[in-house]
């Protein structure tokens, strides 16, 4: 049970990619790397049509080859970060974004109102910084200027006025309540995106971080409908005696479309609820909802005290890794079923981030195999052994 997670190929695709297109390479690169099919558990997509269709898409046709070779259904999932970045853009909140993009492109786009609006600020010892710039591309940016927004709204206005540029929305109080309330929202979004970030991340711990924020949706919702702000800090900030202006059935029906959107996108995981809870506590769970090849072994999992204790000082690969496999073999190769699946395709954006770095326009004659070697050397976790490499190979003193 040595898991690791690695790049396997990168291949060039020249001309359509299409469902068959990819699907060709990929029989291509499980040939040259000897990969079996029965060993493939589980594919993450980003959700594209020519990846993720069941007909002519990559899906499809795995699956199509898979079952002429009687192997076992694949588990197949819509990246969770992916999909909760998608769950953001539900919040349009046009009437604030657009003010608050067009106040921050006045003041940034340019270069002398931004030297001036610096300067003001430093005037008057201002808190918060600058403003910062949105992007839709950036999953993060949107709650980061929100906050910094609302942080600077005051010298913003004044700014903006001296400029000749006043923008009515900044007087008007409930225009302020929703853009207190975005930056707050949104920032709960941005908490969340990070902690679905990252490798090595069980699907387990990704799904127990997804239905965490829904239980939190519905502490919001209820809180909210109170105009209790226990955890909307920028709402927090405004005076209790503008509390009557706060727009409720906007902000409660922002949380409640949130709630429904993640209903929807996460229902892949759904699916596998069971097996991630019982993956994750099989200690705690019900013997009758564990699938029958598993019952007799997770009944002497349950009862046996020195594994208990174990499982509470251990990680959960560590502690399946510990189950003899005489005992448990069953209970074990669950387990790796569920340790090797991909929750995101976050190892995937993090070697295309390598990727922009290395194939830049200085290195315009950088060959497909170059690419994939120096992809797989600066995105790799193998720690080469330089002293026995060099041991083994005889070198001229003078080099």
């Amino acid at each position: 049970m040595e898991i690791t997670e690695e790049l396997a190929a990168v291949i060039p695709i020249v001309g359509t990619t299409k469902g068959s297109d990819l699907f060709d390479k990929l029989m291509e690169t499980f040939q040259n790397l000897d990969l079996q099919w029965n060993k493939l558990v589980n594919i993450t997509t980003d959700g594209a049509k020519n990846m993720s269709g069941t007909g002519i898409g990559l899906i499809g046709q795995i699956n199509n080859h898979m079952r002429t070779l009687n192997c076992e259904k694949l588990l197949v999932f819509h990246c969770i970060i992916h999909q909760q970045s998608l769950i953001g853009k539900v919040l349009k909140f046009e009437d604030v974004m657009g003010i608050v993009i067009k106040s921050i492109n006045f003041i940034r786009s340019i270069g002398l109102n931004h030297r001036l609006f610096k300067e003001f600020l430093k005037s008057i010892e201002a808190e918060h910084g600058d403003v910062l710039y949105h992007t839709d591309v950036r999953w993060l940016s949107r709650g980061f200027i929100l906050e910094r927004f609302f942080n600077l709204r005051s010298e913003i206005e004044i700014f903006l006025i001296e400029k000749g540029r006043e923008v009515l929305e900044l007087k008007d109080e409930v225009w302020i309540w929703k853009l207190a309330f975005m930056a707050d929202l949104v920032g709960h979004l941005n908490m969340l995106n990070l902690q679905l970030q990252g490798k090595n991340k069980l699907v387990s711990e990704l799904y127990s971080n997804v239905k965490a924020f829904e239980n939190k949706l519905a502490l919001f919702i209820n809180q909210i409908s109170k105009c209790n702000f226990a955890h909307f800090k920028s709402c927090q900030s405004i005076p209790e005696n503008a509390r009557d202006s706060f727009p409720i059935d906007i902000a409660v029906n922002a949380l409640k479309k949130i709630e429904e959107e993640m209903h929807r996108r996460f229902k892949d995981f759904k699916y596998i609820e069971q097996d991630l809870i019982f993956f994750q506590n099989p200690l705690s769970i019900n013997i009758e909802e564990v699938k029958e090849e598993l019952q007799l072994e997770v009944i002497d999992l349950q009862s046996s005290i020195d594994l208990k204790s174990e499982f509470k000082n251990l990680n959960l690969i560590d502690f399946y890794k510990r189950l003899p496999q005489c005992e448990y073999s069953n209970l074990k190769k669950f387990a790796m079923k569920m340790i090797v699946c991909f929750g995101s395709t976050y190892i995937c954006e993090f070697t295309f981030s390598k990727m922009s770095y290395i194939k830049n326009k200085y290195r315009n004659t950088l060959t497909d195999d170059h690419l994939q070697d120096i992809l797989r050397l600066s995105s790799t976790e193998i720690q080469p052994n330089y002293q026995q490499m060099c041991a083994e190979h005889q070198m001229h003193g003078s080099h």
